[in-house]
């Protein structure tokens, strides 16, 4: 640099500063943006999850129990409580029940219900698959039923309205016929409201019985059959002849039509 004709040395740290400013702006002038793609990295694949296992019991059932000829339907609803706990209803003919005492083993079912009257019944059924096959057992005997899981009712607009309405005419369900007809009692002119025997298990669901045979108290074969000398009875004396009926046998058949020298009667219960 010459001032006044005189050289004068520039600072070296002046002289860097004015080359690295040249640079810059020589750079920023001659410099063309560049566009580069970069490829978006792959999500990472999502943990696979273990397939649902369907429990075995919670669901909806469609039962069917068959009493002295009829099939009678009924929807059991089972399901876990908060606790884990397994709880289920049993829903027939316009009644609900809880189900009791239900025990699992991964293959069997057990549980308990309790009817109109205060008997309780116990239930013991087999999985296979969606289905299920067991019975009913209680005072009166055993009964099969069996079901499958998310089933339709097969007989829902009976048993969801078993009094209907038909010509002018109140009518009861009273059975099914061995093709699956409904046959109905005429309750147009019934006295008692015939709400209060729509729960019934059906016209001749329950066997009478019709031509009783009658044994010593000694003969061993009540005791083979659970009478003891504390068992409670029906007695009834005729011409001096006592007849006792077991109310155990009562529970099972309810009617027993019988006759003592010519004479007609009918023990009930």
């Amino acid at each position: 640099m010459e001032k006044h004709g005189k050289k004068i040395k520039t600072p070296l740290i002046w002289q860097l500063a004015a080359v690295g400013v040249a640079s810059l702006a020589g750079a920023c002038s001659t410099t063309t943006p560049v566009t580069v793609d970069v490829e978006p990295k792959p999500e990472p694949e999502a943990p696979k999850s273990a397939p649902e296992v369907r429990d075995p019991y919670a669901g909806e059932w469609g039962m069917t129990t068959e009493m002295g000829g009829n099939a009678v339907a009924a929807v059991m609803t089972l399901a876990y409580n908060e606790s884990g706990t397994l709880t289920g209803t049993w829903e027939s003919r316009g009644q609900t029940m809880d189900l009791a005492s239900i025990s699992t083993d991964g293959r069997t079912i057990r549980f308990d219900r309790e009817i109109p009257g205060g008997q309780v019944l116990s239930y013991l059924g087999q999985l296979d698959g969606e289905n299920l096959n067991g019975s009913w057992t209680g005072s009166f005997g055993e009964m099969p039923c069996h079901g499958t899981r998310d089933s339709v009712n097969p007989f829902p607009d009976r048993h969801s309205r078993p009094i209907i309405e038909e010509d002018g005419a109140s009518l009861l369900w009273a059975n099914d016929t061995e093709d699956g007809d409904a046959t109905y009692f005429d309750v147009t002119d019934a006295q008692i409201d015939p709400v209060t025997f729509q729960f019934g298990i059906g016209k001749d669901s329950i066997p009478s019985i019709d031509e009783p045979e009658f044994v010593f108290p000694s003969d061993p074969i009540l005791a083979e059959r659970g009478v003891t000398p504390e068992t409670e009875v029906l007695g009834v004396i005729l011409g001096g002849v006592a007849r006792a009926y077991p109310v155990e046998i009562m529970d099972m058949h309810e009617v027993v039509n019988d006759d003592f020298d010519g004479e007609s009667f009918a023990v009930l219960w």
